[in-house]
């Protein structure tokens, strides 16, 4: 919740009310946390991730694959959702300190818990997002 608050960004309301909010990659480390601790009781979480990844392919974070990260889409085979998903991990480790994100290995190095997590997401891409997701945090972390 630290690293949530500490990435928060302020939006502007209808009305000219400003009120922060977490950063999408804050949002989506709380989801997956969550659902990691939840994961008996509740598929929401998963299902709320899902939400999120799928932003990462659309409106200005597509633009942003196509204007800064053609790189990152080629890897992917010029597939945003795949890329996307690949860059929101990317982002979540640096919200952490060496702890934290030796907290999210456990779930991304077992391909039994990725699959677990993407069961309980839904949708027919959710397998491979999930794993995209995941080479983006481990990338990030260096493991």
């Amino acid at each position: 919740m630290r690293e949530a608050v500490a990435s928060a960004e302020t939006v502007l309301l209808p009305g000219g009310l400003t009120v922060r909010v977490p950063a999408v990659p804050a949002l989506a480390l709380l989801k997956l946390l969550t659902w990691w601790e939840r994961r008996t009781v509740t598929t929401r979480d998963a299902v709320d991730l899902a939400t999120m990844i799928s932003w990462y392919s659309t409106g200005s974070y597509l633009d942003l694959l196509y204007e800064e990260e053609l790189d990152l889409l080629a890897r992917h085979d010029y597939d945003p959702a795949l890329a996307g998903a690949w860059r929101l991990g990317s982002q979540l480790p640096g919200l952490l300190d060496e702890t934290g994100k030796h907290a999210l290995l456990p779930i991304v190095e077992d391909d039994d818990v990725l699959g677990r997590l993407a069961n309980d997401a839904g949708g027919a891409r959710a397998p491979e997002l999930m794993r995209a997701m995941g080479a983006g945090i481990r990338h990030a972390i260096g493991s």
